[in-house]
Parts: C-alpha cells; sequence; structure tokens
C-alpha cells in the first residue's frame, strides 16, 4: 500500500525522459511512487474511471515548464533516451492520484513559480504518461505528455498531415498561424553510447552522431536549414577501440604512480605485470637491443608522415621507447633496479654502444642514459623508488611522443606548439637529479643475480625524487592529450565534406588541450569512460543524409492564438523514451516472419499550453 511518504513530490533535477522532450535541465518537483513495486501498466491494470478519462486537458491547472513568451522558437538538438539509474526507480501513480496531488501543490503559496510533474501509468484512455504544472506571475502553463504508440516509419497514423491534424484540435482551429522546427539525429558511425551503461566490453566503442534543425515541414533535409552539429563520442579505456594500445600503457603509468605515492615497506616486492617474464631474458633482451642500436646518438624526431594512421606502426622509436615496452614485463621492483644495472653497465662496458635518443627527450633517465655512455657518469645502482621513478619517466615520455605524433598527422598542432605546452608541464615537475660516486657498492644479491655482468664502478645516485603530485601533473596532461587524440580519430572517419568543418574540429581539439580549465584528474579517472565533443557543421556537411533515416525525430508546432501559447511535440525514438518502470506496453509491428522490422519508431506527444491569467 502507497503511503503519504510515498506521495509527497521530490525537489530533485529533471528525469532524463522528461529533459530530453522540454530541453530544460531546471530543477523540478518530481511526483512518482517511491514504493518499489512491478509496472502497473500490465494486462491486468484496473482501467481509470469514466471521470478521469472524460476531463478535458484545459481543465488541468499548473505548468511544466517556466512560462517563456519570448516567441523563441529555438530548440535543442534531439538526442537518443538516456536513462540514469534513477530514471529505473521511478514507478508512477494513477492518473486521479496525480492531478489531485498536483491542484492541491498548486494551491500552496509557498510552491509559486515551482515547477512540477508527476508520472502517471498511462492506463487511461489518452494513455497520459507524465502531468505537469506551474503558474508563473500572471501565467500559467500545463502540460501532458501521452504515449502515441510504436509505428512503422511511413504509417499514416504518424504522417505529417495527422501531426498537423492533430495540433490544430490542440488549438481549438485550423485558421491560425503554424510555426514548426523540426529536429532530426542521425547516427553515421556506431550507435549512440548514451544508451547503454558505460564499460570496456560494449559491442560498441565509438560514435558520430550529426544533429540537424530546419523549419520548413517536411520529413527529409531540405536544401536550408536553421543549424547542424556534429557530436562525437568516444569509450575512452574501450577494449576494442584503436587507441587502447596506448590506454593500457597509460593506466601502468598511473597504477605506478599511485604505488610511488602509497611507498610500501615492501616495495621491492610488489608486483608490477599480469604477465611477467623471467629477469634473466629481460636482461638478455636489454643486451640485444643495445646491440642493434644506431650509431647515432640523437636525431631529431621523424618528420614524414604516411597518410593513413597505423598505430602499430606509426613513428620512429628511440632507445627510450624500447626501453619501456622491455621493463614493463618485470615481475616486481626488485627485478626492475636489476634490469637497470644490467642496461647502465652494459652502456658502460662497451664504447661503441650509440644509444639513439630523440632529441626532444629531456627526461632525466635519458641524461642518465647518455651520461653513462659518455663515460662522464659513473654506473649508478639505484634504488626501489628510483627505478620505480625511472620506469614512470621512460613510459611518460614514450607516450608523450605517440600523442604529438598522432596529433601532428592530423595538422592538430605542430610539434614546436605541442613541445612549449609540453615544457611548461615538465618545468613545474622538474627537480634537480646529480649522481656522485660514492663508497656503497651492489649488494650480494643484485651482483648474484648479474654474476656475468664486470663492473667498472658503481656508484650510489643521490636522486631528489620529484613529488607524486607534480608527476601526476604530467599524468593530467597525457590523458587530455589520449582523449584530444581519440577525437581526432573519430572525427577523420566523420565523412565531414568541407575542410572548414575539419578545420573547426581540430580547432575545437586544440582548444580543449590548451585550455587549463580543462583540467583532468588522471588519479580520479575510470577505466573507462564517456567522452563527448560537439561541433557546428555546414549545410554542405549534411548534404549525404537525404538517403539517411534519422534515429530520432521531433516535430515541434507553435502557435499563438487568443492571448495563449499551444505547442505540440511529437518526439519519435527508435527506443523507448521512458523506462519500462513506468511504461513497456508496447504493441510493435512485426513482419510476417515474426522478425520486428526496422525503421520502427517510438512516439510520444507533448502538449503544453500557456494562458494569461
Amino acid at each position: 500500500m502507497t503511503s503519504l511518504a510515498d506521495l509527497e513530490p521530490v525537489y530533485t533535477k529533471r528525469p532524463t525522459y522528461i529533459r530530453e522532450i522540454t530541453k530544460s535541465s531546471q530543477n523540478i518537483y518530481l511526483l512518482y511512487n517511491k514504493h518499489v513495486k512491478c509496472p502497473s501498466n500490465t494486462v491486468n491494470d484496473t482501467k481509470q474511471s469514466v471521470d478521469n478519462t472524460n476531463i478535458s486537458l484545459l481543465e488541468l491547472t499548473g505548468n511544466p515548464l517556466p512560462a517563456d513568451l519570448s516567441n523563441n522558437e529555438s530548440f535543442f538538438p534531439l538526442e537518443e533516451q538516456i536513462l540514469s539509474q534513477d530514471d529505473n526507480n521511478h514507478y508512477p501513480l494513477s492518473l486521479q492520484t496525480v492531478r489531485r496531488i498536483i491542484n492541491r501543490f498548486n494551491k500552496d503559496a509557498c510552491h509559486e513559480n515551482s515547477v512540477i510533474y508527476g508520472i502517471c501509468d498511462g492506463t487511461d484512455k489518452k494513455c497520459t504518461l507524465v502531468l505537469g504544472a506551474c503558474q508563473a506571475g500572471d501565467y500559467l502553463s500545463r502540460m501532458e505528455i501521452y504515449n502515441v504508440g510504436c509505428f512503422h516509419q511511413n504509417d499514416a497514423k504518424i504522417s505529417l498531415e495527422k501531426m498537423m491534424e492533430d495540433h490544430y484540435n490542440n488549438t481549438g482551429t485550423s485558421k491560425c498561424h503554424v510555426s514548426s522546427l523540426i529536429n532530426a539525429t542521425y547516427a553515421l558511425y556506431g550507435n549512440n553510447l548514451k544508451n547503454y551503461k558505460i564499460s570496456n566490453i560494449l559491442p560498441y566503442n565509438s560514435c558520430v552522431l550529426y544533429n540537424v534543425s530546419w523549419n520548413a515541414y517536411q520529413y527529409k533535409v531540405p536544401t536550408y536549414i536553421q543549424s547542424a552539429e556534429m557530436t562525437l563520442q568516444t569509450i575512452i579505456g574501450h577494449k576494442e577501440s584503436e587507441m587502447n594500445v596506448f590506454w593500457e600503457q597509460f593506466m601502468l603509468l598511473k597504477m605506478y604512480t599511485i604505488l610511488l605515492m602509497k611507498q610500501p615497506a615492501d616495495l621491492e616486492n610488489i608486483v608490477l605485470s599480469d604477465n611477467p617474464r623471467n629477469y634473466a631474458v629481460i636482461c638478455e633482451d636489454i643486451c640485444y637491443l643495445l646491440e642493434d642500436m644506431g650509431r647515432v646518438r640523437k636525431v631529431a624526431l621523424k618528420k614524414d608522415l604516411k597518410k593513413e594512421l597505423d598505430v602499430n606502426n606509426f613513428r620512429q622509436e628511440d632507445l627510450v621507447d624500447k626501453l619501456w615496452r622491455i621493463l614493463i614485463s618485470c615481475n616486481n621492483v626488485g627485478d626492475l633496479k636489476i634490469c637497470f644495472l644490467t642496461l647502465f653497465e652494459e652502456l658502460a662496458m662497451k664504447e661503441t654502444i650509440k644509444p639513439f635518443i630523440l632529441e626532444n627527450n629531456t627526461s632525466s633517465i635519458a641524461a642518465i642514459i647518455s651520461e653513462i655512455s659518455s663515460g662522464k657518469l659513473a654506473v649508478p645502482v639505484l634504488s626501489s623508488l628510483q627505478a620505480l621513478q625511472c620506469l614512470i619517466e621512460l613510459g611518460i615520455e614514450k607516450l608523450k611522443n605517440d600523442y604529438f605524433h598522432i596529433l601532428k598527422h592530423f595538422d592538430c598542432m605542430d610539434y614546436e606548439k605541442l613541445e612549449k605546452y609540453w615544457s611548461k608541464i615538465a618545468d613545474v615537475c622538474t627537480a634537480d637529479s646529480k649522481f656522485t660516486t660514492s663508497s656503497r657498492t651492489s649488494t650480494k644479491q643484485e651482483l648474484d643475480r648479474v654474476s656475468t655482468r664486470r663492473i667498472r664502478l658503481t656508484a650510489q645516485p643521490s636522486i631528489s625524487l620529484i613529488e607524486v603530485s607534480e608527476r601526476f601533473t604530467k599524468l593530467n596532461c597525457l590523458l587530455k592529450f589520449h582523449i584530444a587524440c581519440s577525437f581526432m580519430m573519430l572525427g577523420d572517419r566523420s565523412q565531414l565534406s568541407t575542410q572548414e568543418s575539419f578545420h573547426d574540429l581540430i580547432e575545437f581539439v586544440k582548444d580543449y588541450i590548451m585550455k587549463s580549465d580543462n583540467a583532468i584528474l588522471a588519479k580520479d579517472y575510470p577505466d573507462s569512460m564517456l567522452e563527448e565533443i560537439t561541433v557546428k557543421l555546414r549545410p554542405s556537411d549534411v548534404k549525404g543524409l537525404q538517403s539517411k533515416e534519422p534515429i530520432a525525430w521531433n516535430v515541434r508546432l507553435v502557435t499563438s492564438h487568443n492571448r495563449s501559447v499551444v505547442t505540440t511535440i511529437f518526439h519519435h525514438t527508435v527506443r523507448p523514451l521512458f523506462p519500462p518502470c513506468i511504461y513497456n506496453k508496447y504493441d510493435v509491428p512485426r513482419t510476417t516472419d515474426d522478425d520486428v522490422t526496422d525503421n520502427i519508431y517510438y512516439v510520444v506527444k507533448m502538449v503544453n499550453f500557456i494562458e494569461k491569467l
């Protein structure tokens, strides 16, 4: 049984299914049944009384929206349904109950200008799903949302003529001026990811949506449009994403940095890899790598860029890049220390080795390698913290160059600007690192594990560890680079027909990178996350939509008549707009083979009356 507490309106943000229709984010009072139970709109539902169903729409008092009589008919682009966990807990009440509570609510003077919505069970003849009401000053606004049904795209019941006829019925006359605005959303690639609970194993990892608006009262996109936008959606961290090869490395860096922050007592034995290799094998790989290194110590970044971007083989790699890939397979920090010792000893013993390091590499680990190979620095033995810090530096430098190359490939930013931007970050994270010889020598365990190595000189480095918070500053920057690169790669397949629009995308991404107020905290960033941006399009970009069917279609009809404003909105989506806990009783058209056909739309209707008292 429903208690009085269950019938008390709750002040909250708008549920997504109402926000999609009203296109307003203003907080509201929401009336719904808080007592969790099965949805009431089943076959055994009791019907509403004849008294309730025969009440005229004009007899409802209240307003779902603040009165806006500025005659501004702009409308936000339509998106598909977005159901939150809260939405799935909004259980409906009977139409009679909702009407009674809304009327009582509006009589309370303290609720003047307050917006209230009530969720209905849809069992009346009109299939009412929402009532809304509010009195704002001298204006009264009332709204109802109905379920119209589920139809084939070409069904006469949802034709343009039928929708206009319905609007005339709402205004009470067909001899009136009607302003129309149509909004359509097209999925050019993938599926609208806002329909799903985000994870890294969804069948879709990205989506390109075109949102187009026009005034002409027609179904297809006309020559002249009001506005057009492109929305790019991508799941950062999705296993099937082209960028996942970089994301996995980023997550390793994040794990290492958190480990560096915690500094556990048994750091040396902390496991670093899910797929570790024996340290002796890793040491052999290091030796082979050094033997294969080119004779030139430093060269410039590779300037030539392929037309097609292959993320697995797209730029020239140096010793730092290759060391990162080798050392991340170390089982623990203890093995990592031994592998670094092997690297340093090999460099010290073989003067013919000329390690290839990119010119823009200013990391301390690159400096150590260069100094040892040139004979200016004695072979250091790193502590556990120092070894982990050096591994983090290897990864940061490697990912930085990867992201730089992708951004340069799309002419988003040149190396000089990227390096200047990065140098500001690096300056914040710079600490003095100097290496001095001392009396400390390698431990017996370290010497035993590299017994084949010939020690020239072992020294204890006095490295100033960079603050972990500053390490995260670099990770935050890399995260922004990763998201920016993901958008550029997705934009490359977005079928933009004009260079101007692609340039707009580039400028948007560039601005996203450079703005300091776009800071993202890598420490708190989840394993997978939906990121989305929207950029404006030009009319020539949407010409190809003539042959495509929208995934969402919205028809808005507005008439000012006899001191009132009547708005009728027909909202078409390829998926139900309302969560099943509110309504799930659709008669879906089927073909003879009993398979659900394509081009089926779920349609709801909103009628809003605004009158001067």
